[in-house]
């Protein structure tokens, strides 16, 4: 999955949300990958929020297109 599209991180016991400071050994979490809003897939919002944008030489593919 690449940015603008979202990967989700949630604690399996919490049902929460994790994020990178709260990880720790041994957490049991699901990973979830959502399509972004459709305004970051345009050729405007990739060029805002797409991979290039974070100094990534990768072109961007939906989510849907990846599994």
């Amino acid at each position: 999955v690449t940015v603008p599209d979202l990967i989700c991180i949630v604690s399996d016991d919490t049902k929460q949300p994790v994020t990178n400071p709260n990880f720790e050994p041994g957490l049991r979490v699901s990973v979830i990958g959502l399509p972004a809003p459709k305004e970051w897939r345009t050729s405007e919002g990739l060029k805002v929020f797409g991979p290039k944008h974070f100094g990534y030489d990768i072109e961007y593919v939906p989510i849907e297109k990846k599994f």
